[in-house]
């Protein structure tokens, strides 16, 4: 289970991205690993998975990189917003969560993963017609950690191959091919 401790507030949004509250306090904390974590978005065996980044800073605590579509009552509800929230992570004891770990090569602080994606443009995304996306963007994510060497080359063609396995299994959970959205 992850609990988040302070959810951002709608009004802190800026170019898309949505920090919470007390982002100051973590944004220096040295990130030691980093977790691509899907989690059902409904108690169904068939439920898909809804896919965030987690910045693993301690053994129970990381900071959650969310982005998700911003919804009903936005001019275009398939764009993307970035939230970042300091969480308390127990996801192992969450059965149905799926995760993908990754060390970190090197000390790197949550302000500067975050500012490598906004440099990438990480935070102007558009999910599909459906909702869909978060699992690419994700993947995508991943990818630019591993261009700028912070995480191992191949993390991300690993990452393709873990999410292959669990098709196999569950076809309607893990659906390929894997649904995007477009940066812009």
């Amino acid at each position: 289970m992850t609990i988040c401790i302070s959810e951002p507030e709608p009004s802190t949004i800026k170019d898309w991205v949505n920090k919470s509250a007390d982002y100051d306090a973590y944004k220096a904390l040295k990130v030691r690993q980093i977790v691509l974590c899907g989690i059902p978005v409904a108690p169904t065996e068939d439920s898909v998975c809804h896919w965030c980044m987690h910045l693993i800073v301690d053994k129970s605590q990381s900071v959650t990189l969310d982005m998700r579509p911003c919804g009903p009552g936005n001019l275009d509800p398939m764009i993307g917003v970035l939230n970042i929230h300091p969480t308390v992570s127990d996801m192992a004891n969450d059965s149905s969560a799926v995760e993908y770990v990754v060390e970190t090569l090197m000390e790197v602080a949550v302000e500067t993963i975050v500012d490598i994606l906004r440099g990438f443009n990480r935070h102007h995304y558009r999910f599909d017609e459906t909702g869909s996306g978060c699992r690419y963007w994700c993947s995508i994510a991943l990818g630019d950690l591993e261009n700028v060497r912070i995480v191992a080359a191949g993390s991300m063609k690993e990452f393709h191959a873990r999410v292959k396995e669990l098709h196999e299994e569950n076809k309607s959970r893990f659906p390929m091919p894997i649904p995007k959205g477009k940066f812009f």
